[in-house]
């Protein structure tokens, strides 16, 4: 993002190649490994270009994401809307599309907050706003 307050991507068409880092107790690396997002990719145009600045996170005994879907916006420049998504190792293997609250294009870093079995998603912080 520059001081316009835009996001200027430099690659066309615009590619994301998201990549799954696995650390020990130690924080020491043991693994990486690029996303497998194909089936996202293919079945979800919210994420025609991949994804990007997800969040990784464990809900109900599986690893789960969420993370800016980005696609091309209808009046040109490109659209950022935020995916939900269960992996299965480096794979994708489900995915939901978030709605924008206030049908913005762009849509980026809300943050998931697990407490019991419930997942929250910390949309913003003045005001705050938390979705359950």
């Amino acid at each position: 993002m520059k001081l316009d307050k835009q996001f200027h991507y430099t690659s066309t068409p615009h590619r994301s190649i998201p990549i799954l880092h696995r650390f020990d107790a130690s924080l020491k690396q043991i693994e990486s490994a690029i996303v497998n997002d194909a089936q996202l990719r293919t079945s979800c145009a919210s994420a025609e270009f991949g994804i990007e600045d997800a969040r990784v996170f464990v809900w109900r005994d599986a690893v789960w994401g969420i993370a800016a879907g980005i696609s091309p916006a209808p009046h040109g420049g490109l659209k950022a809307t935020q995916i939900l998504f269960r992996m299965d190792g480096s794979d994708i293997v489900e995915f939901h599309e978030l709605q924008s609250p206030n049908k913005s294009n762009m849509e980026k870093n809300w943050v998931p907050l697990v407490a019991d079995d419930t997942l929250y998603l910390l949309y913003g912080i003045c005001p705050y706003v938390v979705f359950a």
